[in-house]
């Protein structure tokens, strides 16, 4: 509780200082900016996520599990697509919550 209102104390100082809030970075003096958080919790997910993808698309191009079990590579190949088309669909979702994000005309915009 203390450390809370320590820091609501500290943050109320600055702005009657006229100086920058710190950030998310400890001991950072820049100024907090929301809307960067998100972008930058969304395009580290999107990025493992595009590498999985990937390594699933050639999974996909490549499958041959074994040729004499043809159920088996079915069924390889159905999770296979799945997984494919949920993860195009994860990166296609981050990238238009990015894109929009950055079309904001002003800084105010893109915090609400």
């Amino acid at each position: 509780r203390m450390a809370i209102d320590q820091m609501i104390q500290t943050s109320d100082e600055a702005k009657k200082a006229d100086q920058p809030v710190r950030g998310p970075s400890a001991g950072s003096l820049e100024p907090r900016v929301p809307y960067k958080d998100v972008l930058e919790d969304i395009s580290i997910p999107m990025t493992a996520c595009t590498f999985q993808t990937g390594n699933v698309f050639y999974e996909c191009v490549f499958t041959v599990v074994n040729p004499d079990a043809i159920a088996a590579n079915w069924i390889y190949l159905i999770f296979s697509l799945l997984t494919l088309t949920l993860g195009t669909f994860t990166i296609a979702a981050c990238q238009t919550v990015i894109f929009w994000l950055k079309d904001f005309q002003t800084d105010d915009a893109k915090e609400r």
